[in-house]
C-alpha cells in the first residue's frame, strides 16, 4: 500500500473511533455538543443498545483501520532466477532454504541441519550449522555438504551459489548401551 492510500486509511480510522467514542458520550449523557445528542435521541429513543452496538461497532472497525494503515505487511524475500521483457521469475528464500535442507539430508553422516539463505549480488550465499556422529571426517564431509548443496542449488534453482559455508556445531557420539563394541 502506497504512503497516500495508508494515510487515508490512518484518518478514516481515527475518523471512526472518534464517531464511535461521540455514540458513547452520547450513551452516558456526557453533552459533547448539544445538537448531536438532540440528533441521536430522535433517532434510537427505543433502545440505548443500538446506541452502544453502534459505537462499539465504529470503535472496532476504526481501530483495525487504524491498524491497517499503520502496520506493514512483512514482505516475502525473494531473489531473482530470470529475468526477460516485460516478465521474470523469482523464487522465495524459504523455497531455496528447503532445497537446501534437502539436499543437506542426503549427504551421509549429517544431522540436525540449520540453514540461512541471504542474497548476495547476483546470487546467493548459504550458511549450514549441521551435526555429525563421531568417528566422521568432518573435512570430507563438510567439503562433500558444500559439494552438494551447491549442485543442487544451481540445478534446481539456476542461482549462483557464491558460497557454502558449513559450521559443525556438535559432533555427537554413538552411546548405545544396547549394543556390545566391537574391538
Amino acid at each position: 500500500m502506497n504512503a497516500a492510500r495508508r494515510l487515508i486509511v490512518i484518518i478514516f480510522g481515527l475518523a471512526f473511533i472518534a464517531l464511535g467514542v461521540l455514540f458513547m458520550a452520547t450513551l452516558v449523557n456526557y453533552t459533547v455538543y448539544p445538537y448531536w445528542t438532540a440528533i441521536l435521541d430522535k433517532l434510537f429513543t427505543e433502545s440505548k443498545i443500538t446506541i452502544a452496538v453502534i459505537a462499539v461497532c465504529l470503535i472496532v472497525v476504526g481501530a483495525f483501520s487504524f491498524y491497517s494503515g499503520v502496520a506493514k505487511k512483512a514482505e516475502t524475500k525473494i531473489a531473482k532466477i530470470s529475468s526477460a521483457e516485460g516478465a521474470g521469475v523469482n523464487i522465495s528464500l524459504e523455497a531455496i532454504d528447503s532445497v537446501v535442507k534437502i539436499a543437506a539430508s542426503r549427504v551421509v553422516n549429517i544431522k540436525d541441519v540449520k540453514s540461512k539463505v541471504i542474497p548476495s549480488g547476483d546470487g546467493v550465499s548459504v550458511s549450514l550449522s549441521v551435526s555429525v556422529p563421531d568417528n566422521t571426517s568432518v573435512p570430507q564431509t563438510a567439503s562433500q555438504l558444500q559439494t552438494d548443496v551447491k549442485a543442487a542449488l544451481e540445478m534446481m534453482t539456476g542461482l549462483k551459489v557464491n558460497e557454502v559455508k558449513v559450521l559443525i556445531n556438535s559432533i555427537s557420539s554413538a552411546t548405545n548401551t544396547n549394543v556390545p563394541k566391537v574391538q
